[in-house]
């Protein structure tokens, strides 16, 4: 599993290097790149042809980066969020919350 721009061209130049079996997920938690990322943006076209699968973490980012050119076999679409109905944080004074997690009250 690859994060990103640089991780994924390295896994997959190594993979090929080592003659590897090993399939490369790259996961996008970013839109904009910065300018040295803008530079190798050819490589990392050729990295995401090379991998099995680009998990993004919602469609709009699958379509602005389908449109910059990424293409692999499976686009998958996991959404980065809280639901925040089922995880709030809820004033508790006897610091039950904090034993649940495991930590020590007012420990965080």
């Amino acid at each position: 599993v690859a994060v990103n721009q640089t991780p994924a061209v390295l896994a997959v130049a190594i993979g090929r290097a080592l003659k590897a079996t090993w399939a490369t997920v790259v996961i996008f938690h970013t839109t904009l790149l910065m300018p040295r990322e803008r530079a190798r943006h050819g490589l990392f076209e050729w990295a995401t042809r090379a991998a099995r699968a680009l998990v993004f973490v919602s469609q709009n980012q699958a379509a602005y980066w389908k449109g910059k050119g990424l293409r692999s076999p499976a686009v998958h679409t996991i959404r980065n969020g809280v639901d925040l109905g089922r995880f709030s944080m809820v004033a508790d004074p006897s610091g039950a919350h904090f034993s649940m997690l495991t930590l020590a009250n007012g420990e965080m």
